[in-house]
């Protein structure tokens, strides 16, 4: 288990959720932003990323405006030997364990952790 997270990567985790600023050096800007230097910003960043944490940074496409269609992806978890089927809400029918992902990203969430 990844040890809870420092006050300054929290914040730094909630400032990245926002996007990177458009500016020239935008690790400068987010490190005047937060209070501290740009080596802690970059320290922090390699960090949560050695922690699993942070997976990367990139770009969030708007779809629609790409003229795509979003999609929306359903897995079946492979069930374990011992599994029972449960009726559906109707009572008829087998429900199987079903985890849904839309491709689209949702509203970030603050970081609490």
């Amino acid at each position: 288990m990844t040890a809870p997270l420092t006050d300054l990567q929290k914040r730094l985790c909630n400032r990245l959720q926002r996007g990177l600023p458009l500016v020239s050096q935008p690790f400068a800007q987010m490190a005047t932003d937060l209070g501290c230097t740009e080596a802690d910003v970059l320290d922090q960043m390699r960090q949560l990323q050695a922690d699993g944490v942070l997976r990367r940074i990139c770009a969030v496409l708007n779809q629609r405006a790409l003229g795509m269609a979003s999609t929306l992806v359903a897995t079946r978890d492979v069930c374990p030997a011992d599994f029972r089927p449960k009726p559906n809400h109707l009572g008829n029918d087998i429900c199987w364990p079903i985890r849904t992902t839309p491709s689209t990203h949702s509203t970030a969430m603050p970081v609490t952790r």
